[in-house]
């Protein structure tokens, strides 16, 4: 047993206008709802273009040389010569940099070298 449509409407408009109150709070819950649901949705979408703005406006790329180790103790050392080869057949990277994992070696970074002094305690 169904009801037609224009009773439905019309037990509708009976039930809103016989509870005012409970039809206001319901609305204004059901608004409040689809708007906590609307910002929620609003925030993902502001975080992921504030991250890709932020990662659009970083430099170019930056490469780390790491030397390639040939067994035991053995090393292919990183000079400046391959830093510079880098950087020209690079050009669209920002930094150019070597590093070495195994101690206090040279590290080079764009056109200078340094050895760090590592002491353990």
């Amino acid at each position: 047993m169904s009801l037609a449509p224009a009773d439905l409407l019309m037990l509708t408009w009976r039930s809103l206008r016989g509870n005012p109150v409970r039809s206001l709070l319901t609305t204004l819950g059901t608004l409040m709802g689809v708007a906590a649901v609307s910002a929620t949705l609003n925030v993902g979408d502001i975080s992921r273009a504030v991250i890709a703005r932020r990662l659009d406006e970083r430099e170019a790329p930056q490469v780390t040389a790491i030397p390639e180790w040939m067994g035991g103790d053995t090393w292919v050392s990183l000079q400046q010569s391959d830093i510079a080869y880098l950087q020209q057949r690079l050009p669209q990277a920002a930094v150019v940099s070597g590093l070495k994992w195994d101690g206090p070696r040279e590290a080079l970074f764009r056109d200078r070298s340094a050895r760090p002094q590592l002491s353990l305690q």
